[in-house]
């Protein structure tokens, strides 16, 4: 066995922050070996300007991360879930999906005023349409401005930018100590993958798969799988503004998922449950269902 392992995560405190979760489960069972942490900036975190919305292909933020892998410059790779394509490069693998935090949303506002409570045509930072439309559907009088940069630098621009609150993800506030400023956890679907930390290596490392494979959440990963091969299906790559939350309830799983047009005039939503044993054709079943309700016609919009 190699006496270290280099553990890779893009450069925000979040990502280091959720690198060093994985390296603490790891030392719990190789308490001998060396752990080293490395930062590395990507694409999408230099492009701060730049919204989302026009980086033209999937896993913007872990394309850099997937290089170093490939050229053995480091053995693991530490991200978000939410941020990975639907399909990896050959030569990697996802060996490991670690137990989920809470995956959904919070409103973080000014003066902990809650979402209903909100001035008339009040500002809310996002850079998410998926949240924008759902909100939009919940009071249709908001307004919303993007934002973009690390979690902690949105929490400053409410001040900043004259915001009434700002939309983020429970988990990554919860992870960075920050739950003091949540308004209101938000009664919204979650992107795909929200909440969860994957790892990443190369196919052909059978003793880093091994160590890796501990930390495995095994519920964790059946919900993400079916999340993100909802996303697969639909096509849309991680522009699509589609919410969904899929959920192990004992001996069945249950699949919410919903899809709206850019002026959030349409939505379209529904929610599945299945035996466990027929949780692999959930995202099939959704997906037919999506498509005659109309979503083809939203993912043309997308693209």
């Amino acid at each position: 066995m190699r006496k270290k392992i280099v553990v890779a995560c893009r450069a925000s405190n979040l990502a280091v922050k959720q690198a060093k979760i994985v390296i603490q489960g790891l030392k719990k069972f190789y308490p001998e070996l060396q752990f080293s942490l490395k930062k590395v900036v990507t694409a999408a975190d230099k492009l701060q300007k730049v919204s989302l919305r026009n980086f033209p292909q999937e896993g913007v933020f872990v394309k850099e991360l997937e290089r170093a892998l490939l050229s053995g410059a480091v053995d693991i790779a530490v991200h978000s879930a939410k941020d990975m394509p639907s399909e990896l490069p050959r030569g990697l693998l996802m060996p490991a999906v670690l137990k989920r935090e809470n995956p959904q949303d919070v409103l973080i506002s000014q003066r902990h005023i809650k979402l209903k409570d909100l001035p008339y045509a009040a500002k809310l930072g996002t850079g998410s349409l998926r949240r924008i439309i759902q909100l939009k559907n919940i009071r249709r009088d908001l307004n919303f401005v993007e934002i973009r940069g690390n979690l902690e630098t949105r929490v400053k621009k409410i001040r900043l930018m004259g915001l009434d609150g700002i939309v983020l993800a429970y988990a990554g506030v919860k992870r960075l100590g920050l739950l003091r400023y949540v308004s209101e956890i938000l009664d919204i679907l979650p992107c795909p993958g929200q909440g969860a930390i994957c790892l990443e290596i190369r196919s052909s490392d059978a003793e880093v798969k091994a160590m890796a494979q501990k930390l495995n959440h095994a519920d964790t990963r059946l919900e993400v799988s079916i999340e993100k091969e909802l996303l697969r299906k639909l096509g849309g790559g991680c522009n699509l503004p589609l919410g969904v939350l899929a959920k192990r309830n004992g001996s069945r799983v249950s699949l919410k998922a919903g899809l709206g047009s850019f002026d959030a005039e349409v939505y379209i939503d529904n929610e599945l449950n299945c035996p466990l044993v027929q949780a692999k054709k959930l995202a099939g079943q959704m997906y037919k269902i999506l498509i005659q309700r109309g979503a083809d016609k939203l993912i043309q919009d997308c693209k």
